[in-house]
């Protein structure tokens, strides 16, 4: 067993992905995967132009139940949900997905608001948004205050562990999406790594499972995989399980980088990480 058996963190064109969920399914026959999770952004109960519309939810429910059967003995598909988190808005809590049924829920954060904008519609500011929208957000929602802006997003991600019900964690550190280009942060600031370790220990005490995420870099954006190499040697230090995932957004790039990941999970000194199957999570050496 290999990381190479499972991606779970696909997107399709039911939300901002290239390719529909046949596509993906034949490509990762092709590439030999035993197991493939669809999981298409969603805000549930609302949706923006990259989440999967509310009134297309049960049409991609009843489309992966389709291939499932028709892909059984080939390729094991699962039915997920990146599930948004925004403080009274969204969760990724399988209490909230009970009529979608899925079998995995990820939990992810990309947006946050200024906390001191006490209007009636706090604007939200992705965190992930192209380079000149997160400046933008930073100098006019955050008055300038990168520090602030990047605080807010992990304070956002440990509300959600704290208060969520999912499968495992989506790009720790997306943070660090932008700042390749941006530099608005320094990730070696004492403030900073702060940040990461109180996630880390977060994440740890709540028993939640994080991905060692390569489609940052597949995109350009990053120089390694989310998290960063500190943060998944906390994470790695607390006894976090981890797994492989692409974040594919089009099917050439199913297992894009997977081989950088399992690198970077060893130098982060993981010597075991997780595949999930139809009945939960199991543990394979690399």
């Amino acid at each position: 067993m290999n990381a190479f058996s499972g991606n779970y963190h696909t997107h399709s064109t039911y939300c901002d992905g290239k390719n529909t969920l046949r596509q993906l399914a034949d490509t990762a026959v092709e590439k030999g995967m035993t197991y493939l999770g669809f999981s298409s952004h969603c805000m549930h109960p609302f949706s923006s132009e990259w989440h999967i519309p509310v009134r297309s939810i049960q049409a991609y429910c009843d489309e992966i139940a389709a291939l499932k059967a028709e892909y059984a003995g080939k390729l094991t598909i699962l039915k997920g949900f990146e599930a948004e988190f925004i403080p009274g808005i969204a969760a990724p809590d399988f209490s909230r997905y009970e009529t979608q049924n899925p079998d995995y829920l990820i939990g992810a954060v990309h947006f946050v608001t200024n906390p001191a904008d006490t209007g009636p519609v706090p604007r939200l500011c992705a965190v992930d948004d192209k380079a000149a929208a997160v400046a933008a957000d930073i100098e006019k929602e955050f008055h300038g205050d990168a520090k602030a802006f990047v605080q807010e997003y992990f304070a956002w991600e440990r509300a959600m562990i704290e208060s969520c019900h999912f499968t495992f964690l989506a790009h720790a550190d997306l943070i660090r999406r932008r700042n390749k280009e941006l530099h608005f942060f320094d990730e070696t600031d004492g403030w900073y790594r702060r940040e990461i370790k109180e996630t880390a220990r977060t994440i740890a005490r709540h028993g939640v499972v994080v991905e060692i995420n390569t489609g940052g870099q597949a995109r350009g954006c990053t120089d390694s995989p989310y998290p960063s190499l500190e943060f998944l040697s906390l994470l790695h230090k607390y006894d976090v399980p981890a797994l492989v995932n692409a974040d594919a957004h089009e099917k050439e790039n199913l297992t894009w980088g997977f081989d950088i990941a399992m690198d970077h999970a060893k130098a982060a000194g993981y010597g075991e990480l997780q595949l999930l199957t139809e009945n939960g999570f199991v543990t394979y050496t690399i």
